[in-house]
């Protein structure tokens, strides 16, 4: 007996078998096929004028989400020029949103501050934060103008230990039009410092994470879940870090808190600058002191990193002229929750199957 299936492209699995409840399996195709996708792109050029990796200067007609993350080292809060600034580059990228790590000082007062100086724009502020009084931690979601217009809700990763308050945030998109575009999720991670020594905390933190992005694909199986921020983790030492330029490094070396990455691809999630450059070196903190290592990175799920329209880079300027120890990581998708791609992309291609598949009767 043969059966045809619709379903999505290059999973090898149709939408019936996953209707079946066979979820595990469907995962691993979709991820196997971004990682054919990305593997294609492995040879391209990488070193540009202003990025590392794609070319980002232009954004292309095809493009839903321009998503970029930095680490303000606590300048964003500092002052209205420096949230003005801020801003003009989004307009100045066509950027959609930015998660920002170590924002400053989450008082009220600038809290509020920053709210208005981006509904002054027509942009909007999304915020978490550790406490009122501490300059450390928390996380900014700034939307321009379309995705702001986006429903969208919150929720805060908030755990007992004041340290670790307002180190990951989930935002839901969805915009009630149902399609492939129907809803997004974006979860922002600022990760532990040195979390190879606080694994127990580590640990839970990622729990929560994996949570949030199981509970929104429990009733969204197809949508496209974002993990972006400053992981404070790297992997390979040889790529991912300075240290080849003080001490020998073996190219199979891996970095003490590695495990925090390779539980984040445990939960079906790629990242795209390494699965697009895995040969690459590259870094995202640039001090003066320390070792340098790439920290900042954005992770996926399947469809969506193995796409035509998906581009990632690491741009080679400061974000704010106050100064950052962290570059800026901009990611480009075909997800069109907010309307503004000028050539809107599907995200998945329908495709038919065949298989052969054993019958058998009574009469064996």
């Amino acid at each position: 007996m043969v059966s045809a299936k619709s379903g999505c492209p290059g999973t090898g699995l149709g939408t019936a078998t996953m209707a079946e409840g066979n979820e595990d399996e469907y995962e691993i195709k979709r991820m196997q096929w971004g990682r054919i996708r990305l593997s294609e792109e492995a040879s391209k050029v990488t070193d540009h004028e202003d990025w590392i990796g794609d070319l980002l200067t232009v954004r292309r007609e095809d493009v839903g989400l321009r998503i970029g993350t930095n680490n303000f080292q606590r300048k964003l809060y500092a002052s209205v020029e420096n949230m003005r600034e801020h801003v003009a580059k989004m307009n100045k990228l066509k950027m959609d949103i930015m998660v920002g790590t170590e924002p400053g000082l989450g008082s009220r007062q600038n809290i509020s501050l920053l709210k208005r100086t981006m509904r002054k724009s027509s942009f909007k502020a999304v915020t978490t934060s550790r406490d009122n009084r501490t300059i450390g931690g928390g996380i900014v979601f700034t939307m321009a103008e379309a995705w702001a217009r986006v429903p969208h809700e919150l929720t805060a990763y908030m755990p007992a230990e004041r340290e670790h308050k307002g180190r990951a945030a989930a935002l839901v998109f969805e915009n009630n039009i149902p399609g492939m575009h129907h809803k997004v999720q974006i979860i922002a991670v600022h990760g532990l410092n040195g979390a190879e020594g606080k694994r127990d905390e580590a640990h839970r933190m990622l729990d929560w994470i994996d949570r949030e992005r199981a509970r929104f694909k429990e009733t969204n199986p197809m949508a496209t879940t974002v993990l972006i921020g400053d992981l404070n983790a790297a992997q390979n030492t040889a790529l991912d870090t300075d240290k080849g330029m003080v001490r020998e490094v073996e190219t199979d070396e891996e970095e003490k808190d590695a495990f925090v990455l390779e539980t984040i691809k445990d939960m079906h999630l790629t990242d795209v600058f390494r699965g697009r450059f895995p040969k690459l070196r590259a870094v995202t903190r640039t001090s003066s002191r320390g070792t340098n290592r790439l920290l900042d990175r954005v992770f996926v799920t399947g469809e969506a990193a193995g796409h035509p329209s998906t581009g990632v880079a690491i741009s080679k300027h400061k974000w704010l002229d106050a100064g950052s120890d962290h570059l800026m990581v901009m990611l480009d998708l075909p997800i069109d929750t907010a309307g503004v791609a000028l050539h809107r992309m599907p995200m998945w291609e329908p495709r038919k199957e065949k298989r052969w598949v054993r019958d058998i009767d009574d009469m064996g």
